[in-house]
């Protein structure tokens, strides 16, 4: 990793007094502190992020330091999570456009009545497969959050299959999520969210949709992203991301070969676009309270909170037939308050009536010896921010 030097004025620092420099290894989870004292005067300490990972002590380091984000090092005195710039963004919105656009008039113009069951079924199978084992089991529990062990081979495909949803790349998500925990995670001030909108989809639904699905939000000061050795000398993981687009194109060739433009239509174009839209429209749902939403936590502290979400939106009351559906187009990934309460666990359902489809095909997975050291929310730390509520 090259070395980074930052220069953090002490005169915004001195009234957290001392502060620690903490060095994380990624590869065997250890901490290392190297103590450091601030002096008394307005001179610049320099601060040398020359390790792996760089990770600072909340009430010694940083005021929007959040200790569950560790990734994330707010190295700039002035670093919040609330001012910034949202731009459009061409690739991005040409990318959601382009694939919404070709499924619409791609579906048109392939539609055969006698292969319809064929094309949808080829839709939900590969949409379902990318969003079970590639979203949710490779992308978020695995290798965002670590939740639990696998094969180094078997961590690759997943991850792969979740890049196919369509989103972004392996490194893009996981850079995407930590910076919206972290914004999340911030205290409000004076009963005012200290997140931005963007990253707390606090906006109405069609617009966060825009800004969601065609922009990109800029800080004013942002933290460093330190991902860490393991991440950054992973040259299947650098590749993904570099050609994480270009991915569908396999896909997209052996379909034509298989199905013709009807398979690639429903295949890719389809997929793609309704796993994008569906990723955000379930995570608006998620990030703010409603009819259809519950919450059995409260995390104190943070300027934003997480929702169950139980029922299909349009029927604006909650329904058991609508949360079935919900647990199984999610995986399970619906149960959003859970995970803001328990986000290193891999088993995201906690109520008996709750149902989890990425924890069972992991608990299958580990009968077959291909997964192991599932973390539960038992296995975690207890997180003195955390209050069981009823709502």
């Amino acid at each position: 990793m090259s070395q980074l030097t930052k220069l953090i004025k002490t005169k915004k620092l001195l009234s957290y007094g001392r502060f620690s420099r903490l060095f994380y290894s990624i590869n065997n989870n250890q901490v290392l502190s190297d103590s450091i004292n601030s002096s008394t005067d307005d001179s610049s300490i320099k601060i040398n992020l020359e390790s792996k990972f760089v990770q600072g002590e909340k009430s010694k380091f940083h005021p929007t330091y959040q200790p569950g984000v560790p990734r994330i090092i707010p190295v700039n005195p002035d670093c919040n999570a609330l001012e910034g710039e949202l731009k459009l963004t061409p690739s991005k919105a040409l990318w959601f456009g382009g694939m919404t656009l070709s499924a619409l008039v791609g579906a048109i113009l392939t539609y055969d009545s006698a292969l319809m069951i064929e094309n949808l079924s080829l839709f939900l199978g590969s949409t379902g497969i990318s969003i079970l084992f590639g979203h949710s089991l490779g992308m978020h529990r695995k290798f965002i959050h670590n939740s639990f062990q696998c094969p180094k081979w078997l961590e690759y495909v997943l991850v792969h299959l979740g890049t196919l949803m369509g989103i972004a790349g392996p490194i893009g998500m996981m850079k995407a999520h930590d910076m919206r925990d972290w914004a999340q995670r911030q205290a409000p001030k004076n009963g005012q969210s200290q997140c931005h909108p963007y990253y707390g989809q606090q906006e109405s639904l069609w617009k966060d949709a825009y800004s969601q699905l065609c922009c990109s939000l800029t800080l004013k000061h942002p933290p460093e992203i330190i991902l860490g050795e393991k991440i950054e000398k992973d040259r299947v993981i650098q590749w993904m991301e570099r050609t994480w687009m270009l991915q569908q194109l396999p896909y997209a060739i052996l379909f034509y070969c298989i199905g013709g433009w009807g398979w690639v239509i429903w295949g890719v174009c389809a997929r793609v676009s309704i796993s994008v839209f569906g990723h955000f429209y379930v995570g608006w749902y998620a990030h703010n309270s409603g009819s259809v939403q519950s919450r059995s936590y409260h995390v104190e502290g943070a300027s934003i909170q997480g929702y169950n979400v139980e029922s299909l939106p349009n029927l604006r009351k909650k329904s058991l037939w609508g949360r079935k559906i919900q647990e199984i187009m999610t995986a399970g990934e619906c149960y959003h308050n859970n995970h803001h309460a328990y986000p290193g666990s891999s088993k995201l359902a906690i109520k008996d009536n709750e149902l989890d489809i990425g924890w069972n095909v992991l608990k299958v997975m580990e009968k077959l010896g291909l997964v192991w050291n599932l973390r539960m929310p038992q296995d975690l730390p207890p997180r003195k921010e955390l209050t069981k509520i009823d709502e």
